[in-house]
């Protein structure tokens, strides 16, 4: 690629528990388990040299998905030990990519905003187990799926759970019109489904929460979060100012949009979502940020958080199904994998991907970000890092049998992925697994396609996409994928017979248009 690469040196900066629920003293016991699997294995854990591995990890996953620059920021043992930088800021002008690139956090910024709600959580000024609509002014109150106010609490508003459909309404793109945080969610935004009922990825969701945690100091979210959490961390770069507006020569351009990797883009302004992805920052300001938490909410003589309400955030609380050990805590996704609890989330908008993974166990950590907006590149790039820190630990091969791989195989849609008011697009993206090489191959254009790795009955894990890591579970007619699930879809609704439904449809309204025309020329030259 003929890539310009940096290693940048950084300054020296520096758990969860289960969650009960069904299966409770099964799950409770494994779950103990794996923590003291966890702590053993990350004390005997060999360390990787990183500085000759990180930068060929960066290299060959923009050599294979053509991402111009990324930067990674490396936590190891509780210190930010490296900055490595690779390939381009601008593409065009040959501008290299550094660790004091700005690049927008994307949902990165929903981490930075579980931080603030828990912290007035923690003051007292919030109840995480209150309805939001009690802190919200009428204009701003949730409209339950049955028609009365909804009764979602703050804590599910930070887990998806609130009800609320997915959203892309206050990402604007080049030539939208911007609404204010404020004006966008005075429209009583309305929920799709019960509290609690399903795990739905809602961007308002988070902006009505970090809309409550400026507002419960007298604020607006961005004057508070630059206050409260920015400054103390000395995250000085970092801005929620539109990157429309940000007159800074260290903002990297952007190369792609939401639903196309590839050329030259712009990038959205997320003014009216703000606390769900407006944040603007560098891989090292934004470690500093994760350093705080696996140091235990403080840094630096910096207290943001105490040590049990980060705990609370890495604790998983809404499973998409009973069994999985993969859920939500608070803002962030959590693994509870053998031999390794992790943290994690990822980011993006036009022309950015990102993801940040965290080990609370060894206090390390990845932050990568990068200017294309693919994460299937930013997704594999910060794991194949991670795992240089805390590999997987060793685990008996699983074979599934030739019947278990054809039970599974199938199409399959996701229905809670796409914008409400954008429905026909789910019809693009159904997801395809088929049985391969002893295992399960997946093709889906919001996916790609690649193998799943399998782990026991029923349960494999991504090893690559940009759900590299993630456990895949199937039950049934239906895969659950932590905020994803998609159900067998059957023959008569498959995009084939659509397409067949509606050409018949076409070819009958034809019809009838043409014996409606012959009618009235008969009438007329008769």
């Amino acid at each position: 690629m003929g890539e310009f690469l940096c290693i940048t040196s950084c300054r020296r900066m520096n758990p969860f528990a289960p969650v009960p629920g069904r299966n409770q003293m099964k799950r409770t016991l494994l779950v103990f388990a794996l923590i003291g699997f966890d702590v053993k294995f990350a004390a005997e854990a060999k360390p990787e040299p990183l500085d000759e591995k990180v930068p060929a990890i960066l290299a060959a996953k923009q050599q294979k998905y053509g991402t111009p620059g990324m930067v990674a920021t490396v936590i190891r043992d509780g210190k930010i030990v490296n900055t490595y930088a690779s390939g381009y800021a601008d593409r065009e002008n040959q501008s290299p990519i550094t660790a004091d690139t700005l690049i927008p956090a994307a949902s990165l910024t929903k981490l930075v905003t579980a931080v603030l709600v828990v912290r007035q959580a923690e003051q007292g000024r919030l109840e995480l187990n209150k309805a939001a609509n009690d802190y919200l002014p009428a204009p701003m109150q949730i409209a339950g799926n049955d028609g009365k106010p909804s009764r979602a609490t703050l804590a599910q508003l930070l887990t998806h759970t609130s009800g609320l459909p997915v959203s892309w309404k206050p990402i604007a793109s080049e030539g939208d019109p911007v609404q204010t945080l404020e004006e966008y969610l005075s429209q009583n935004l309305k929920a799709k489904f019960a509290p609690g009922e399903r795990i739905v990825y809602a961007n308002d969701a988070f902006s009505l929460a970090g809309y409550l945690a400026g507002r419960a100091e007298g604020e607006r979210f961005a004057e508070h979060a630059t206050r409260v959490l920015l400054q103390p961390l000395r995250m000085h770069a970092s801005t929620f100012v539109s990157p429309w507006e940000l007159k800074n020569e260290k903002l990297s351009r952007a190369y792609g949009s939401l639903m196309s990797p590839g050329a030259l883009s712009v990038h959205n302004d997320v003014t009216a979502a703000l606390p769900a992805g407006g944040l603007i920052t560098t891989a090292p300001e934004l470690a500093r940020f994760a350093l705080m938490l696996l140091n235990g909410g403080e840094l630096d003589g910096a207290r943001i958080l105490k040590k049990e309400s980060v705990e609370s955030l890495f604790k998983i609380q809404a499973r998409p199904y009973p069994e999985s050990l993969t859920g939500f805590g608070l803002g962030f996704g959590v693994n509870e994998t053998p031999g390794r609890v992790i943290a994690w989330w990822d980011g993006g908008l036009a022309g950015v991907a990102n993801r940040m993974i965290l080990h609370p166990a060894s206090r390390s950590g990845v932050v990568l970000l990068s200017n294309q907006s693919d994460n299937a590149a930013s997704s594999e790039a910060a794991n194949a890092i991670f795992e240089l820190m805390v590999p997987h630990a060793p685990a008996a091969a699983y074979t599934p049998s030739a019947d278990e791989l054809l039970r599974f195989s199938g199409k399959y849609r996701f229905y809670d992925l796409i914008d409400p008011r954008l429905w026909f697009l789910r019809y693009f993206i159904d997801l395809t697994i088929e049985p391969t090489n002893g295992t399960l191959r997946y093709n889906s254009r919001f996916l790609r396609s690649g193998e799943l790795l399998p782990l026991g009955s029923g349960r494999f894990r991504f090893v690559d996409s940009r759900l590299a890591g993630l456990e895949v579970l199937f039950d049934g007619n239906t895969v659950y994928m932590l905020d994803l699930t998609a159900r067998r879809i059957p023959f008569l609704n498959s995009a084939g017979m659509i397409a067949t439904y509606a050409l018949i449809t076409l070819a009958i309204f034809l019809y009838l248009f043409y014996r409606l025309l012959r009618a009235g020329f008969r009438r007329i030259f008769a």
